[in-house]
């Protein structure tokens, strides 16, 4: 099967437990029971719980993932049940999502950054980790600048994160490529989901298919770098930044970050320590191509910022 029979085709995806649905202090606790009557969780696979050490990882020799942790396979359409505090219980999403938002390792205490969060599924994978215990320093900004998706992140915000962890929670809508001109070396650590060409979604749209041209993609490429540019310069030192794209064009994967690594100092590459099965390297980074695992495509890069 090649890649645009295997674009057309349903892809999988995954459920994500979310833990604030059932009260940090109830004996059903996702972080504390192995499982519950709607999904069933391995905690010792969950890197959110297991960590011994949050340094960035230099060597890998973990075996891949079959799925990512705290996920099952959604194979139904069935409604989402509730929780504590009428919170959803899961939320679902391309499994190649988790593991972007997961490879940026994020721990309590930190100050966080998405800076192109909508529709959510990414953000709640880090507020999930930033909000595992609590920590008075956690500081989680979403920013979105368009208003209607902006909207609709808020309400993932409301119907998935638990209120004792809201205050530290904000909804921006800054626009993402001036944002490093008036925060800087601010963020522990950033994710730039940029927009991209979505060729998952194009292949889908005849009308949209018959008029793209390559300049689409070209212009597209310049966006993600201003954007990349932005959140470096809203980075600490020792920082982390997890640049990643739905693209399968190496001009908005490795070539922006080619471009990036040719014109910026006090740049280098960081392992990505969790990873599933079937995913394929690039020059930069990592890509998951549907043709190989059925889901996707996602390419994820992480760049960590020297002293």
């Amino acid at each position: 099967m090649n890649i645009r029979q295997a674009m057309l085709l349903p892809h999988k995806q995954v459920r994500r437990l979310n833990p604030f649905a059932f009260g940090r202090d109830n004996d059903s606790h996702p972080l504390r029971s192995e499982s519950n009557k709607n999904i069933s969780y391995n905690s010792s696979n969950d890197p959110l719980v297991q960590k011994e050490s949050l340094e960035i990882v230099s060597n890998v020799e973990a075996s891949p993932w079959r799925i990512p942790p705290s996920c099952v396979w959604n194979e139904s359409s069935e409604e989402i049940p509730r929780g504590w505090n009428q919170l959803l219980t899961y939320y679902v999403q391309d499994p190649a999502s988790v593991m972007v938002a997961e490879n940026l390792q994020v721990q309590p205490g930190e100050k966080v950054l998405d800076l192109c969060a909508a529709p959510g599924g990414k953000s709640l994978v880090l507020a999930q980790a930033l909000f595992s215990s609590p920590n008075p320093l956690s500081e989680l900004i979403l920013n979105e600048p368009s208003p209607d998706r902006r909207e609709r992140l808020k309400k993932v915000v409301q119907q998935y994160l638990s209120t004792d962890v809201r205050p530290q929670v904000w909804v921006r809508g800054k626009d993402g490529m001036k944002w490093g001109l008036e925060v800087k070396n601010h963020f522990d650590a950033i994710l730039v989901d940029a927009p991209c060409s979505g060729e998952g979604h194009l292949i889908q749209n005849e009308k949209e298919l018959k008029v793209w041209k390559i300049q689409r993609t070209q212009s597209l490429a310049q966006k993600q770098y201003a954007l990349l540019c932005s959140a470096w310069m809203s980075l600490k030192p020792e920082g982390r930044l997890m640049y990643s794209t739905c693209a399968l064009s190496p001009l908005e994967n490795d070539g922006v970050i080619e471009k990036f690594l040719n014109k910026k100092s006090g740049v280098r590459l960081g392992q990505i320590p969790y990873r599933l099965e079937k995913v394929e390297t690039t020059k930069y980074g990592q890509i998951y191509l549907p043709d190989q695992c059925g889901f996707g495509p996602m390419y994820l890069c992480l760049l960590i910022k020297s002293p």
